[in-house]
């Protein structure tokens, strides 16, 4: 019955990741669009610079559409950590030592229980979490790009973790 439990158990860990790889893709392609919102002056830039950016200007995102890419440090920051005693060490993205901060700042966490498996997939920019949700206190709508990608994955999420169980007990 270990044998069993054990085989399941890394046809699910590897699910789960082949899922939050997957998630990870259409999030990453969300934050690698042009904004459509308002253009303003970030720097001093050149007058015939050969895009908005090197001319010194920005387009940001419109309220409601994912952030637009400024310097690519929000896509960048984005990433999975985990292992299969990951709950058991309190650990947080990237495998690093959770602290309050990091766990405030991961955005999707995958565990499965009892006690046996946990992922997070996050980002350690502390501006993250307000893109997704937005922030009042100093005006800023919400961006959400998080949450569009959980609509859009999730209904193949059973799908991939029943192939990489099924391939864990020697299917195709």
């Amino acid at each position: 019955m270990d044998k069993v439990m054990q085989t399941a158990r890394v046809g699910l860990v590897n699910g789960l990741l082949s899922f939050q790889l997957a998630m990870s893709r259409d999030l990453r392609a969300r934050l690698s669009k042009a904004g459509t919102g308002r253009v303003y002056r970030v720097a001093k830039g050149k007058a015939r610079g050969r895009n908005l950016r090197a001319q010194g200007f920005h387009r940001a995102s419109a309220p409601g559409n994912p952030p637009a890419v400024d310097t690519g440090r929000l896509r960048q920051s984005w990433a999975i950590g985990g292992d299969a005693d990951m709950l058991f060490r309190n650990r947080g993205p990237l495998g690093k030592k959770a602290t309050k901060s990091t766990q405030e700042l991961a955005v999707l966490t995958s565990t499965v229980t009892p006690r046996s498996v946990g992922m997070t997939y996050g980002s350690n920019l502390k501006y993250a979490r307000a893109l997704e949700y937005g922030n009042l206190r100093r005006g800023l709508r919400s961006r959400p790009y998080v949450r569009p990608s959980i609509a859009k994955m999730s209904p193949q999420a059973l799908k991939i973790v029943q192939l990489w169980v099924g391939r864990a007990f020697g299917g195709k």
